[in-house]
């Protein structure tokens, strides 16, 4: 089945596959052979047009998982493909070093549940942070009539209240961000996230 690769999956670790036939699960002695986030893509050469697949195959211990149906296998396999996905602990240190390893681990478990239907409470939470802080950055917006548009794209805490203070907003919100803010920035602290994730896909 087509899966696209999560926001924050990191891959550059991983060989990738390209096909143009549509990969499918095979068995290989005592493992299994998983063509992991198929995704399709056209292709157009001197010969024409064609469908090329590009997935990450991942070679798993088989224990007796339904190969015939993607969806099921995940399921059943969800620790394995976990562990592959997490990358070598060469690959877990840099991501740590370069503060991308939590919401890495958290993609990875989100693509790979326990059950159908688990909820990643850890990404739940960050995903809560995330709302709130942009409710805080909207409200206070609209006291000066703006919205997120009038934003740069990309802001930390000092370079928000500087553009707060040149955009007229009052004291007292200015104020009231911040303590707000604050707050914010403690509970990314807790959850092991960092600021720039606050403004992925805004």
């Amino acid at each position: 089945m087509l899966k696209p690769i999560p926001a924050n999956l990191k891959t550059d670790f991983l060989t990738e596959t390209r096909s143009d036939a549509m990969p499918t699960i095979k068995r290989d002695g005592a493992n299994v052979i998983y063509p992991a986030f198929i995704r399709a893509e056209q292709i157009t050469d001197e010969s024409g047009t064609r469908t090329e697949y590009r997935f990450f195959l991942v070679t798993i211990p088989y224990t007796g998982q339904n190969l015939n149906d993607d969806a099921e296998f995940e399921i059943e396999s969800y620790a394995s493909l976990r562990k592959y996905f997490y990358g070598p602990q060469e690959a877990q240190a840099e991501m740590k070093d370069d503060k991308v390893w939590e919401p890495h681990r958290q993609a990875v478990r989100s693509a790979f549940p326990r059950y159908v239907g688990e909820v990643n409470e850890q990404q739940a939470r960050f995903d809560a942070i995330k709302t709130t802080f942009w409710q805080i950055i909207d409200a206070a917006l609209a006291t000066i009539q703006k919205t997120r548009a009038d934003l740069p794209a990309y802001f930390n805490a000092e370079e928000m209240l500087e553009w707060a203070q040149l955009n007229g907003m009052s004291a007292a919100t200015i104020s009231d961000v911040a303590a707000k803010v604050e707050v914010v920035s403690l509970d990314l602290l807790h959850n092991a996230r960092n600021w720039s994730e606050l403004f992925d896909n805004e």
